[in-house]
């Protein structure tokens, strides 16, 4: 026997859904306020995990242009580890220590 669908079953079933839709906020330590979360930790680690907890995503798309910059500037090859440990420690200093290194020739705006 199918139950009858009643308005409470309905709202409910559409209160769900706003819940697991609704854009995540977090209180940006880069930009200093509070702005839409990103959607998944950007790396499978303790600093994805931070960084999912305290950036938001538009300051994680600055950092991926920053990072362009740095891989283009300093022709950096992700196979290198080096190179892979580099961006790494450039990506907590971007967002938790005293900024990244700055590429040359580039003022920011």
């Amino acid at each position: 026997m199918q139950a009858a669908l009643n308005f409470a079953t309905i709202a409910t079933f559409f209160y769900h859904i706003k819940e697991h839709t609704m854009t995540r906020m977090v209180n940006c330590i880069k930009l200093g306020k509070e702005a839409p979360g990103m959607k998944f930790a950007p790396l499978p680690n303790a600093l994805g995990k931070r960084i999912f907890e305290n950036v938001s995503q538009e300051a994680w798309e600055g950092w991926t242009r920053h990072q362009t910059m740095l891989i283009n500037e300093n022709r950096l090859s992700l196979a290198d580890p080096r190179a892979r440990e580099y961006l790494a420690q450039q990506m907590e200093n971007y967002f938790f220590g005293d900024g990244a290194d700055q590429v040359q020739g580039y003022t920011p705006q």
